[in-house]
């Protein structure tokens, strides 16, 4: 009896399956790692440094009226990044796009 020849690129359902188990160790895996890291890095030593902020303060914005922190200046913010290194955002005439993003 002749063995029948199958199409090239032809994959039995068997094999497609056999991956299942491979993905869900994977991500099972990612996310044990993920409380992990998250455990291990929830110590008391702030991971932060001290903001000051010099310039006038920008006014409350009231919902319904006119801006009125538009035309002013920006007050510099100056801190200090996870490495120790000074940064800073001034008004220095160039426009700015500043973000303030929280984890939880």
């Amino acid at each position: 009896m002749a063995k029948s020849k199958k199409p090239k690129g032809y994959k039995s359902r068997k094999s497609k399956q056999s991956m299942m188990p491979i993905v869900l160790g994977a991500v099972g895996a990612f996310a044990v790692l993920a409380v992990v890291a998250t455990l291990l890095s929830s110590g008391d030593t702030p991971v932060y440094g001290d903001v000051t902020i010099a310039g006038e303060g920008l006014p409350t914005f009231s919902d319904g009226s006119a801006d009125g922190a538009i035309g002013m200046a920006f007050p510099e913010i100056t801190g200090v990044d996870f490495d120790g290194n000074v940064v800073s955002i001034g008004a220095d005439g160039r426009p700015k796009l500043v973000i303030n993003l929280a984890h939880w």
